[in-house]
């Protein structure tokens, strides 16, 4: 994307930028909750994606379908 010069740069661009960040941290319209969340869903969604693989190979006939799902 160009711009021309002395034209105003969308808005977007600098959303995430850490000035932008820690501005809304201090304001305190950024929360610690949803961060705290991610960090057992991915966990969850981890062993769901396991379970999902060893139901893939069991119905295949694998004897170990859990531990062939952790090879992938």
């Amino acid at each position: 994307m160009t711009t021309l010069p002395g034209a105003p740069v969308s808005a977007p661009l600098f959303l995430n930028s850490p000035q932008e960040i820690e501005k809304r941290v201090s304001l305190g319209q950024v929360r610690w909750a949803a961060p705290l969340l991610f960090l057992p869903a991915r966990i969850v969604f981890m062993l769901l994606s396991q379970a999902l693989f060893a139901a893939f190979f069991r119905l295949q006939g694998r004897a170990s379908p859990w531990q062939a799902a952790g090879a992938w």
